[in-house]
């Protein structure tokens, strides 16, 4: 055999004896996985203790195995360990302050407002309830601060969030006990009002202020206006009621006046009055009576319909008690 084959025969057997070497080595090392990302939902399960019980509730501490086996936490180990914490101060504090609601509950059960009792009296909302009852049915949202009609102006309080602002205690609450007052005295007159909303969601308020009103007054709500009701009334009525007078209201409310411009042409050309809910998108102009407010709220609505529809049904019974006194007949 040459000296060159017994050179490569000795370095494949001086390969293969350190192969088999570090194959050895290796089967003797226990290899652990590398240990994943795990998610917030999970961090308190990951590094979880011995169950404790606190409040009703089973938690469980964070395990200090990763410290005493000298391994150190990962970015997302780490991050889900912060997120637990913070998970539990915030779980402190929530039953904190359901505890603190609870007691004040209990403590302030059977107080009533002050004007409770006034308007139970008098049937009548105090000018502070009024405020308080406008501004919790958000009657002072108005619209983005680019649609804003100029004429609206002065009805303005501010602009939040790029929302106009109306000022619901120096406009609305003034104007709506005007145009109340209005109503009151028409109805007390033996005058009749007409009350409009063409929304679907009108129906109910409209029906509940007619039969306030009772023969005083009636409604269209839920559907268009018929364009020349009140201008071409022979057409829909006949010459009977046009004849005795009875085809044209005294006074017509109407709910969403931005929508029903038509209407408010026939009322002007006819010399009817008119009272309208008017948003920061409208020129307040275009009724006679204007109440500024937040026209695509219903309770808003509600509310101001029945402010109105009230203080008819109060002129309605001056008038009775007063037909009584003369000895008129009742109607």
């Amino acid at each position: 055999m040459s000296s060159l084959a017994r050179s490569y025969r000795s370095l494949a057997r001086s390969a293969h004896a350190r192969t088999l070497s570090t194959t050895s080595r290796l089967q003797n090392l226990s290899f652990q996985p590398e240990p994943q990302p795990i998610p917030a939902t999970d961090a308190l399960a990951a590094t979880a203790g011995s169950p404790t019980v606190v409040s009703g509730e089973q938690t469980s501490q964070p395990s200090s195995n990763a410290a005493t086996s000298g391994r150190r936490l990962t970015l997302a180990e780490e991050q889900s360990v912060r997120e637990v914490e913070e998970w539990k101060v915030n779980l402190r504090k929530v039953r904190e302050w359901r505890r603190n609601q609870s007691k004040i509950r209990s403590t302030f059960a059977n107080v009533q407002p002050p004007s409770y009792a006034a308007r139970q009296t008098t049937g009548e909302q105090t000018p502070e309830s009024l405020l308080s009852t406008l501004l919790a049915s958000g009657a002072e949202l108005g619209h983005a601060t680019s649609r804003l009609a100029s004429p609206f102006t002065p009805y303005i309080y501010g602009h939040r969030a790029g929302l106009h602002i109306i000022d619901v205690e120096s406009a609305t609450v003034p104007l709506l006990k005007k145009a109340a007052q209005v109503v009151k005295e028409v109805v007390k007159a033996d005058g009749v009002v007409l009350v409009v909303g063409t929304r679907t969601e009108h129906r109910a308020v409209v029906r509940k202020a007619v039969e306030r009103l009772e023969g005083n007054g009636f409604g269209v709500a839920g559907t268009s206006w018929m364009a020349g009701t009140l201008t071409n009334s022979i057409s829909y009525f006949g010459p009977r009621p046009i004849q005795q007078k009875s085809n044209i209201p005294d006074l017509v409310v109407i709910l969403n006046p931005s929508e029903n411009l038509g209407l408010i042409r026939e009322c002007t050309t006819m010399k009817v009055p008119t009272i309208g809910i008017v948003d920061t998108d409208t020129d307040p102009r275009i009724v006679t009576y204007a109440i500024p407010a937040n026209m695509e709220s219903i309770r808003t609505a509600e509310l101001i319909v029945s402010t109105l529809s009230l203080a008819g049904s109060e002129g309605r019974e001056e008038r009775l008690k007063d037909a009584v006194g003369r000895g008129t007949p009742r109607r």
